[in-house]
C-alpha cells in the first residue's frame, strides 16, 4: 500500500467522524469528534504530503480540547485564547515556510488551511452551535480548496468538505431555534 492509499483511508476515516459531528446537538459531543476526525486527518496529511496541514492540525487539537474546556464560557478568557490561537496559526505559518523553503505557489496554497484554521477557531468559541456550523463554512470551503489541490491522497478530506457543508446545512436546520407561534 503506497503512502498516498494510507492518506486516502485514513482522509476517509476522518471524513465520517466530521461528517457526523456537524449532527450533535450539543457542543462538546460535536468537539470530540471533531477531535478524533482532525486527528485522523493530520495523520492523512503526513502521508498524503499535507505539509502545513499537518501542523496547523496539531494546534487545532490543542484547540479542540481548550475549547472542550472552556465550552460554556464567553468574554474576555474566549477572545484572548482566539487570538492566541490565531497567532499560533500565523507563527507555525511562517515558521514553516521559512524551514520548508517551498515555492511562492506552494506558500500561498499555504495560506488556506490558515485561514480555515481562522474560520474554525472563532467558530468553536461560540457557545451557540448553529452560531458555530455558520463559522465553519468557511473553515469547510478553504480546506476544500486547499484539498483539491493535493489531489487523490486528500479524497476524504474533499469529499469529506463536500459533505461537511451539505451537514452543516442540515445541522442548522435541523436545531434551528422555533420561532414563537404567537409572533
Amino acid at each position: 500500500m503506497t503512502n498516498e492509499q494510507i492518506g486516502m483511508i485514513l482522509s476517509l476515516c476522518g471524513m465520517v467522524l466530521t461528517v457526523i459531528s456537524f449532527q450533535a446537538k450539543n457542543k462538546i459531543p460535536l468537539l470530540i469528534l471533531q477531535t478524533i476526525g482532525s486527528t485522523l486527518y493530520m495523520i492523512s496529511y503526513v502521508f498524503s504530503g499535507g505539509g502545513i496541514a499537518v501542523v496547523l492540525n496539531a494546534i487545532m487539537l490543542v484547540r479542540n480540547f481548550l475549547f472542550m474546556y472552556l465550552f460554556d464560557r464567553k468574554g474576555k478568557t474566549v477572545y484572548v485564547s482566539c487570538g492566541a490561537l490565531c497567532a499560533a496559526y500565523v507563527i507555525a505559518y511562517i515558521i514553516y515556510t521559512l524551514i520548508a523553503k517551498e515555492t511562492l505557489a506552494t506558500n500561498l496554497w499555504n495560506l488556506l488551511p490558515v485561514a480555515a484554521a481562522f474560520f474554525g477557531t472563532v467558530s468553536f468559541a461560540n457557545t451557540n452551535v448553529n452560531r458555530l456550523r455558520i463559522w465553519k463554512y468557511g473553515d469547510s470551503v478553504c480546506w476544500l480548496t486547499f484539498n483539491l489541490h493535493i489531489g487523490l491522497g486528500a479524497l476524504g478530506g474533499i469529499l469529506g468538505e463536500i459533505l461537511n457543508l451539505i451537514s452543516l446545512t442540515v445541522g442548522i436546520i435541523r436545531f434551528r431555534e422555533k420561532k414563537n407561534a404567537t409572533e
